[in-house]
């Protein structure tokens, strides 16, 4: 179907017919609701009713309601009110997130073993809090993934047992030596220790010795 006016649609003109395609169109301040799929580019201010999105770049939009945010998603500034956001969301430097609640991997573990490989494996997801509890023995050990050792990646350790608990990184250095010899955090003390990696496969574990 064609348009008068050299191709703009004026207010009596018929409605595009179904499975017209319009290329690059500008669409102002439009209301989305259900699935919206593919890759659009939103700017301005936009009205989002609970849409699932996948793979948008949403600049300066206001998001409310329930929203899922599709793996891959990108959001530059946005201002997120009530929502509830699930998926791997990216969102850029600058932006701004009021009132959060951010929630925290928490691992309780009975230390075990003598070695690195016999040890109790910390959570793979990261950040985590790991409490190893006062049933382990003096020398059991707490074994940090290989894989976590990424930068950017944090561990807050307890020792709650009653003697020193072993921190090792098989497969990866702690504190420049191999994982395989453990950080030894005792029972004295503040009885805690934070593991963080700046260089991928390098723990950097401090606390109390």
């Amino acid at each position: 179907m064609s348009s008068s006016a050299g191709g703009v649609f004026l207010p009596l003109d018929p409605p595009p017919s179904t499975g017209q395609v319009l290329t690059t169109p500008t669409i102002a301040s439009p209301t989305f609701s259900g699935t919206v799929t593919g890759t659009y580019t939103l700017a301005g201010t936009q009205t989002l009713s609970s849409p699932t999105l996948t793979t948008p770049s949403i600049s300066g939009a206001t998001i409310t309601g329930v929203v899922t945010v599709a793996s891959g998603a990108t959001l530059t500034t946005p201002a997120v009110s009530g929502a509830t956001i699930t998926g791997v969301v990216t969102v850029a430097s600058g932006a701004t997130i009021t009132t959060p609640t951010v929630t925290f991997t928490s691992s309780e573990l009975i230390a075990t073993g003598a070695t690195g490989s016999a040890a109790a494996a910390a959570p793979s997801v990261y950040p985590a809090f790991v409490h190893c509890n006062s049933t382990g023995v003096s020398g059991a050990g707490v074994n940090l993934p290989t894989g976590a050792c990424v930068p950017g990646a944090f561990y807050v350790i307890f020792n709650d047992q009653t003697g020193a608990l072993n921190i090792y990184g098989v497969g990866a250095t702690i504190n420049g030596t191999t994982g395989t010899t453990a950080y030894v955090l005792t029972a004295t003390g503040n009885r805690m220790a934070v593991a963080s990696s700046t260089t991928a496969g390098a723990w950097l574990v401090r606390g109390n010795t």
